[in-house]
């Protein structure tokens, strides 16, 4: 099956993304507005899976700040993570906007980091 076949089959209020989609070794979560907290993104302290007790949120914006949880992942990690997302603020936002029917085209349009 092919990943948009894949992803299309799914109920997409939030996702995973893997390491591979990234070029990070964290597995990150990214979803929609779901209430009243900023755009942000969770990262996993768990390298080989997304663990939802055992993560942190970082902010989607030109500089991207940790905003809640505690980061137990190495510095160098943190710093490509925040890369990223600078890399891919503006379809993080479209989703988080609301301005995809669902994830499938905004995991499709993420750039995974590079080195």
């Amino acid at each position: 099956m092919k990943l948009r076949e894949f992803l299309n089959n799914e109920l997409m209020e939030m996702a995973n993304v893997a390491t591979k989609r990234t070029g990070l070794n964290q597995v990150i979560w990214i979803s929609s507005k779901m209430g009243s907290h900023g755009p942000r993104i969770k990262v996993s302290n768990n390298n080989s899976k997304f663990d939802l007790s055992d993560n942190f949120s970082v902010s989607i914006s030109d500089n991207p700040e940790v905003i809640s949880g505690e980061v137990k992942i190495k510095n160098s990690d943190l710093k490509k993570i925040k890369e990223w997302i600078k890399l891919n603020r503006n379809v993080l936002m479209k989703l988080w906007e609301g301005q995809y029917d669902d994830h499938t085209d905004a995991i499709l349009d993420l750039k995974p980091i590079k080195g």
